[in-house]
């Protein structure tokens, strides 16, 4: 294995800044012409409320608190998303579309059950179509006033529903599997004393035409030992993730430990190598 200076040398804030920037350009599929989607937890995108009227006029910042839609109604977080008559017919459409129920509070909850409740259902397709309508809401209501669009429901709807499939095409390409009322792993856990581990990981983007995988071998100390980052030829995330198990055991096997563990987020690939391959 190759030895790199800046693995002992501090590097200039400027270039870790760069590279921070390329990996999570990498991560959330930004290209040079379009970006991708960004996750965001709802604590973030809501703190502080929307900029509705009703803060702007609170502010000295508006004439009046309406909404800029109907002119109907003071202009409320809820109101903008949900109960403003131009955006109602909207859930309703799509609540029957989605075979989802009229009633349950849906439009009788306060902002924040009614967030909480339509982004943690045990429906994993709900949510995503709970959060994509909103979105799509909030940024034709942007264009409405920024751009001078006229507001058309079908148009949003017709939107939504686009984007859910596009969405679900995501999932079914990158071969992912959303798994329900499990404890994620979120802090990293040593090996035995003795023992290396091998955390690996690979990443495809969208389509398949850009594959890449990558580890890092540490210690029980969490001492970094070796690492490798690999471009592969187009493949599933399921093949990706595989080469990033073989790559590391061949690192592990050129640096000569005969102790070793292998940490995967793939649950396929791990079954795979526990129970024996196929």
């Amino acid at each position: 294995m190759p030895t790199y200076t800046m693995q002992s040398t501090l590097i200039p804030k400027g270039i870790c800044d760069k590279l921070k920037s390329i990996q999570r350009r990498f991560i959330w599929n930004d290209r040079q012409d379009s970006r991708g989607w960004h996750s965001i937890s709802w604590g973030t995108c809501f703190a502080g409320g929307l900029k509705t009227n009703v803060r702007r006029q609170n502010c000295g910042m508006s004439e009046d608190n309406l909404c800029v839609i109907c002119h109907t109604a003071a202009e409320e977080d809820i109101y903008i998303l949900r109960d403003c008559p131009l955006v109602y017919p909207i859930w309703c459409s799509l609540l029957k579309e989605y075979n989802r129920s009229l009633g349950g509070g849906f439009f009788t909850s306060n902002f924040t059950e009614w967030i909480n409740s339509h982004t943690t259902s045990s429906s994993i397709l709900w949510n995503s179509i709970f959060g994509i309508t909103i979105w799509s809401i909030r940024k034709v209501r942007n264009e409405v006033i920024f751009a001078n669009w006229v507001w058309k429901e079908e148009e949003v709807i017709k939107k939504v529903k686009f984007l859910v499939l596009e969405v679900d095409q995501h999932w079914k390409v990158g071969d992912y599997r959303l798994l329900q009322g499990e404890d994620r792993l979120t802090v990293w856990v040593s090996p035995p004393v003795g023992w290396l581990k091998f955390n690996v990981d690979a990443a495809v983007r969208l389509g398949g035409t850009q594959v890449g995988c990558g580890g890092v071998l540490r210690d029980e100390k969490g001492t970094w030992v070796r690492g490798f980052c690999r471009k592969l030829e187009p493949c599933s995330i399921m093949e990706a993730e595989m080469h990033a198990v073989l790559t590391s055991l061949e690192t592990a096997w050129e640096y000569g430990t005969k102790y070793l563990c292998i940490e995967t987020d793939y649950r396929e690939v791990s079954a795979a190598f526990n129970n024996g391959l196929p």
